[in-house]
């Protein structure tokens, strides 16, 4: 039982999937400026 090791997110893979969450959002928001832009300028 004690050495049965539950999968647990190790403090990398944390800062990883924060830093690509980081990177999808800022791109969600960019575009979403540049589809914003394109409609008020039509």
């Amino acid at each position: 039982m004690l050495n049965k090791k539950l999968y647990s997110f190790t403090l990398a893979e944390l800062l990883i999937v924060m830093v690509l969450t980081a990177i999808v959002v800022g791109l969600a928001f960019s575009i979403l400026r540049l589809v914003q832009k394109e409609i008020i300028g039509f």
